[in-house]
């Protein structure tokens, strides 16, 4: 609608245009015709004053001079004018002309820059597009992998799962067999034992009869068999350990009595090897609820262990002192002592210290390992502190109120 009223304004514009040299022209040659006329009359006038008068016929024709020289003179003026106008509007066609194309050209660059601002912001979308695809492409490769490895560790711990529901079928067969070992043991090796040390018994209440010879021999098995069945009983107290069978039973106990009757087992051992036990009781270390048989075993493990390792004419020294709420054993040597790097795994059943004077001591290996184990057992802790050339010292606490170990099976 806009368009169709430029469009008419435009034609207005032309119409006038047409018709305003032709009105200029035409006032110009009236302005001529009347200034000229104007001029004879003045003319006529001065020449009437002066007294001079013209013919009739000479002043008709001057008139039609002026006229024809009137017309003549305005038809010249308006065309000058009309050509100087003439001039100045093809001048403000070719301006205008030069405005409509520059702003044709204007308008062509403005829609070729928005072509190409879209064309630009197109490309932009389709590389941001192109790159979410590509992004899109790697996370479905990765998730490709990552569902192939996760198949793969599936199957793989399907495999280990099978493998390890096969070796627990298999550990429990090796335990059902280690209760059927131990079993047999108990009765197929503590009962030839006990016969064997029934036996030797009644030979040396018999020893006169004897010859020194065969008294010596006699001692000698008499010392092995004692030593065969403590190791069978290690053996099956640490197999009961394992299946969580061993029995702790805590009664109330006058400790210090305890341990001297505990001590007293190996007075005959002391005096073979010429060796000095000092015992040391604290103040108050009187009554508490313990393990009696289990404490036993531990002490006498350690002062196996001690007399084992001790030089003859050697000291050793049991201590007992009570605190607030723990009983502290203590054992203490001045045998060869042991290496730091050795000390940690002492602890470990069948272990032994690097030196050469404790591998020729002997022993099993196990004797720091069931005194571990037991000590655990009954809520305590076992630790050892020793130094090469000044013997060795293994302290065991255990609680006045000892944490209750559920188990079943024989004592």
């Amino acid at each position: 609608m806009e368009q169709g009223k430029t469009s008419q304004g435009a034609a207005h514009g032309r119409q006038f245009r047409v018709w305003k040299p032709l009105v200029m022209m035409l006032g110009v040659v009236l302005f001529s015709i009347a200034a000229n006329l104007t001029q004879l009359g003045l003319t006529d006038a001065l020449l009437s004053q002066s007294g001079v008068r013209l013919a009739a016929s000479v002043g008709r024709s001057v008139w039609i001079l002026h006229v024809l020289f009137a017309v003549v003179m305005g038809g010249l003026s308006g065309a000058a004018v009309i050509a100087l106008y003439l001039l100045r509007e093809r001048q403000r066609d070719e301006a205008e002309h030069r405005a409509e194309h520059l702003q044709r050209l204007v308008e062509e660059n403005t829609a070729q820059l928005s072509d190409a601002k879209e064309h630009l912001e197109l490309r932009e979308q389709t590389a941001a597009l192109a790159a979410k695809v590509g992004e899109l492409e790697r996370l479905r490769s990765a998730s490709q992998r990552s569902l192939t490895e996760q198949q793969e560790a599936y199957l793989q711990l399907k495999e280990e799962k099978n493998k390890s529901q096969q070796l627990i079928q298999e550990l429990k067969q090796l335990e059902v067999r280690k209760d059927e070992f131990i079993s047999i043991a108990s009765h197929e090796l503590k009962t030839p034992v006990t016969s064997i040390r029934g036996f030797v018994q009644l030979l040396l209440e018999r020893r006169q009869e004897l010859s020194p010879e065969s008294g010596q021999f006699l001692d000698i098995i008499s010392r092995d068999t004692d030593r065969l069945s403590e190791l069978i009983a290690t053996i099956l107290d640490l197999s009961r350990l394992d299946l969580h069978r061993l029995a702790f039973v805590y009664e109330r106990t006058n400790v210090v009595s305890h341990l001297k009757e505990t001590v007293a087992f190996l007075e005959p051992r002391l005096r073979e090897s010429q060796l000095t036990l000092r015992l040391v009781t604290g103040k108050g270390a009187q009554f508490a609820v313990i393990d009696q048989a289990r404490v036993q075993q531990v002490i006498l493990n350690l002062l196996t262990n001690a007399i084992r390792y001790s030089p003859q004419g050697g000291v050793i020294t049991v201590s007992l002192t009570r605190s607030a709420h723990h009983l502290h054993y203590k054992v203490t040597d001045r045998g060869p002592g042991i290496a730091k790097k050795d000390q940690a795994r002492l602890f470990r059943r069948f272990s032994h210290a690097g030196s050469v004077l404790t591998r020729k001591a002997g022993g099993t290996g196990l004797g720091l390992a069931i005194v571990k184990e037991l000590t655990q057992g009954m809520g305590g802790t076992a630790t050892l502190h020793s130094s090469l050339g000044k013997g060795t010292s293994v302290k065991v606490i255990l609680p006045l109120r000892p944490v209750r170990t559920e188990s079943s099976g024989p004592a």
